[in-house]
Parts: C-alpha cells; sequence; structure tokens
C-alpha cells in the first residue's frame, strides 16, 4: 500500500526518519551537501529533528504497471522510435530476397532494434519514462548485449531440441511453455546483473518470478498477448492492404511490440527493483526523473521547515524562524512574508500584525498583488481604522480598493492618507479622488460637495482646481 508524506497527504512519501517517525516526500526533506576529501556527498536530513532519513525507494511513488497499459502501448509512438521503426522498415525492403548478404543485412537491421528495445528497457528501469534517444550508444554501441540475449534464444532452443529427441514432442511443448514463462525473468536478470551467466542460472531466473509475485504472472500474460499481436493484426488487415505493403506492415508491428514488451519489463523491473534486488541510487533516480519533468522551481526548504512547524502545532517556533529570516537576513520573499502575518494573525497578535502588516502591503504592491493587498489593508485597517501602510504605494493601494468595490474602504483609506500624510504633494488629488468615491459610488452628494469646497478653499491656486470646479458644476443635489 502506498504511504504519503506526514505534512503533504496527496504527495507520495520518498523519506522515512526512524527518529521521529515522520514520512516525508522530497519538498519536505532537507538537502545537504557536504564536500569530503574532494568529494561532494549529499545527505537528506529531517526537518524536524535534523536526523538523516532512509529513502523509500522508488516502488512507494510509481503507479504499478498494470494502471499505466495504455502509456505502454503509446511509448513506441514517440517521435525517436517512431521515425527509427520506419527507417529500419523501409531499410529491410532492399534485403528481402533470400541469400547469405540480405540474410546478414536484414539480422543487422533486427538487431539495430533488438538494441535499441533493450536500452529502452536499461532506461526504463533506472526511472527514465521517456523513450531514449536514437544514439550510436543506443543502437549499435555495446551490441554484445544483443548478442547475449541471442544467446538465451540459442541455449534455449538447444535444450529443446534435446528434450524432443529424448522425450518427443509431448515433453517439447512442455518445455517450450515452462521456457517461455521464465524467459522474461532471464531477461531481467541480463539487465540487472550485465551476466549471461546469471540470466541462464536455474537458481537465479527460477527465483525471480516469486520474489515479484502475482505482478510477474500478470505481466507474462500481457508479454505473451503483445508477442501473438502482430500474427493477429496481419490476419485482420492482409486482404485490405497491397501485397507490396504486407512485409513493411509485418516488420513495423513485430517491432512496435517488442519495443513494448521491453519498455513493459523494464518497467516491472523498476517498480520491484529491491524485491528483485536490482539497485537504483536515488541520485540516479531523481536525475532521470527530472528529464522528463518540466523545469519547475524548486520549493523552498525553508517554507517547507515551516509549514512543518505550523502543521505540528509549534506557532510560536515557526515565527521565531521567520522574524529570523526577515530581520537578520532580510528577505522580501513574498512566500515567507505571507505565512508571517497568516501566524501572527492566528496568534492575535494584533500589534506585530499590523506593524508586518505595513511592510507587507508594500511589497504587494511593489508587486502589483491588487487582490491580496487589499484584503491585508482590509483586515488591518478593521483592527485599527488609522493603519497606513508606507506612503509612496498607499494611495495606488486606495485605487485599487476603489476599482473592487471597496467603496468605504477606499474612502477610509484616503481619509487616513490625508492624516498621516497630511504634509504629502498629493492630498489634493486624494481629496478629488475621496470626493468622487461619495459622489458616484455612495450616493453622498452632500459630503463630496462640501468636500470639493473646502479642497478648492485650502489650494485655491492647484492645478487640480479648474477640473473640480467643473466636475462640482455636474453634482446636483
Amino acid at each position: 500500500m502506498q504511504t504519503f508524506c506526514s505534512y503533504h497527504p496527496t504527495k507520495p512519501a520518498s523519506w522515512d526518519c526512524g527518529a521521529c517517525d515522520s514520512l516525508l516526500c522530497d519538498d519536505c526533506v532537507v538537502c545537504r551537501k557536504v564536500n569530503q576529501l574532494g568529494v561532494t556527498k549529499e545527505f537528506h536530513l529531517c526537518p524536524k529533528c535534523n536526523q538523516e532519513v532512509k529513502w523509500l525507494g522508488v516502488s512507494n511513488l510509481l503507479e504499478p504497471f498494470w494502471e499505466r497499459l495504455p502509456r505502454f502501448f503509446i511509448y513506441p509512438f514517440s517521435l525517436r522510435p517512431l521515425i527509427l521503426n520506419i527507417i529500419l522498415c523501409l531499410a529491410m525492403l532492399f534485403f528481402l530476397e533470400n541469400s547469405l548478404f540480405n540474410s546478414l543485412a536484414r539480422f543487422a537491421i533486427w538487431g539495430i532494434w533488438l538494441k535499441y528495445s533493450f536500452s529502452a528497457l536499461q532506461t526504463t528501469a533506472k526511472g527514465n519514462l521517456n523513450p531514449p534517444d536514437v544514439t550510436a550508444q543506443n543502437i549499435s554501441k555495446d551490441f554484445q548485449e544483443v548478442f547475449k540475449q541471442l544467446g538465451i534464444y540459442f541455449v534455449l532452443a538447444f535444450l529443446f531440441g534435446i528434450v524432443v529427441n529424448l522425450f518427443g514432442k509431448n515433453f517439447g511443448i512442455l518445455y517450450g511453455a515452462i521456457a517461455l514463462l521464465f524467459l522474461p525473468s532471464m531477461i531481467i536478470l541480463l539487465v540487472s546483473t550485465q551476466s549471461l551467466f546469471q540470466a541462464l542460472n536455474p537458481f537465479a531466473f527460477l527465483r525471480l518470478p516469486f520474489r515479484i509475485g502475482g505482478g510477474y504472472l500478470l505481466m507474462y500474460f500481457f508479454l505473451i498477448t503483445l508477442g501473438g499481436a502482430p500474427v493477429v493484426i496481419l490476419n485482420l488487415t492482409i486482404e485490405l492492404l497491397p501485397m507490396a505493403m504486407v512485409p513493411i506492415i509485418t516488420i513495423f508491428f513485430k517491432n512496435y511490440y517488442t519495443l513494448i514488451s521491453y519498455n513493459l519489463m523494464g518497467y516491472v523491473l523498476l517498480q520491484y527493483h529491491e524485491k528483485i534486488g536490482y539497485d537504483i541510487d536515488y541520485e540516479d533516480f531523481a536525475r532521470e526523473t527530472r528529464k522528463k519533468k518540466i523545469p519547475t522551481s524548486p520549493a523552498s526548504p525553508l517554507l517547507n521547515e515551516i509549514e512543518i512547524q505550523v502543521k505540528d502545532g509549534n506557532y510560536d517556533q515557526a515565527i521565531k524562524i521567520i522574524q529570523t529570516e526577515i530581520n537578520i537576513n532580510n528577505s522580501t520573499d513574498l512566500d515567507i512574508f505571507d505565512r508571517y502575518y497568516q501566524l501572527l494573525k492566528l496568534k492575535n497578535m494584533s500589534s506585530d500584525m499590523l506593524s508586518h502588516g505595513k511592510k507587507y502591503i508594500d511589497i504587494l504592491i511593489d508587486s502589483n498583488n491588487t487582490s491580496k493587498a487589499c484584503k491585508v489593508y482590509i483586515e488591518c485597517s478593521n483592527v485599527d481604522k488609522q493603519f497606513a501602510p508606507g506612503s509612496k504605494g498607499f494611495v495606488k493601494l486606495a485605487g485599487w480598493l476603489k476599482k473592487a468595490g471597496h467603496s468605504k474602504e477606499a474612502i477610509r483609506a484616503y481619509s487616513t492618507f490625508t492624516k498621516v500624510y497630511s504634509k504629502d504633494p498629493r492630498i489634493p488629488n486624494v481629496y478629488f479622488r475621496a470626493a468622487e468615491i461619495l459622489n458616484e459610488r455612495l450616493g453622498q452628494k452632500t459630503k463630496a460637495r462640501n468636500l470639493l469646497n473646502g479642497l478648492i478653499k485650502k489650494y485655491p491656486d492647484h492645478d487640480i482646481i479648474p477640473f473640480v470646479k467643473n466636475y462640482l458644476k455636474g453634482i446636483t443635489i
């Protein structure tokens, strides 16, 4: 059964802390790199108790192979394997006639696809679920891997001949069924050990299915089905296709189902790597997994630490961590500021909340975070009617309040601005904006007229006065 992070219930756990019994996802765990004698080592620590944590392995992070079957069928239609398959099928058309040279050419072409399929099995087993690149490494280099696979087939075929000669066809059929049952086990062992001897070792390949359990039989069922699929497809379509197309279609679908089969075996090896005894290092797995993900900004370790403290109810400790980050490290991170504000509000620390709210709103205004700035201002001004952020963005904030439909709060903001920043050169404009809201939004025309007449009287020479007088004429009581 899949286990989930203690602090992010929707994320599968990757790490286990034996000291405090916490299950942690990659976002929660603290990663620390230490240089030891010129070698950089990476340690993963619990954010609660600072103890080294144990990796749970891959199996907890993966969905079972039977839940992702449609993706196996899509796998060969990715651009790289699809183009390679088409090229090899077209190349095969030049060597269809029977001759020694053509037979060797067909073997080489088939070997390239088998080598690529084997590379797909290997990369899948390491955690990269994308098809491998079509490179010399993946289609021609280390070609002995193909010969090792052929060695398995040769030994099984040789033994089949012996069984038939000694015990007859019926025993031969029985032997063939058993050999097919354990063939995936041999190929998986070949990948995990890189040894043909180990792949053919009965003590190894007979044990592996029992280690995997029922999943092995389910995999075998799919592999047998996939093995017969090209024949079924050919029988269904042969009458609809031109005869010239039959060979290329046959080769294409044989290659297609071969790649699916190897991809499936690689995934099974990845899913059951601990039971099989195939070592997968966390760093290798993480590196391969990152290749298939859209790059994103990594989660902040500090935010994760704060979130863990909050979920454990350690609000004071979370507040202390944030205060250190803001006051000593001069952080202006919006997420940090928001966590601090929410914690102060939760703890009813009104004085600290108002003091922090001024700085927080200034940062929100600078980042044009309209809705959040309005919300924080309304909350703070409900606690203190004279609450006022910095003068630089205060007028802009009041405009945002008006635009968002918070007319009364906008009036409050303009009124507070005129009291707190009475010498600011924007005061006449602020009076006029307040009068606009009184007239147009709140229907308080008398107050609007009185405010504008007071503005004319107090600032008779200001540039805005002609516009104010013109606006006054339009106010009918």
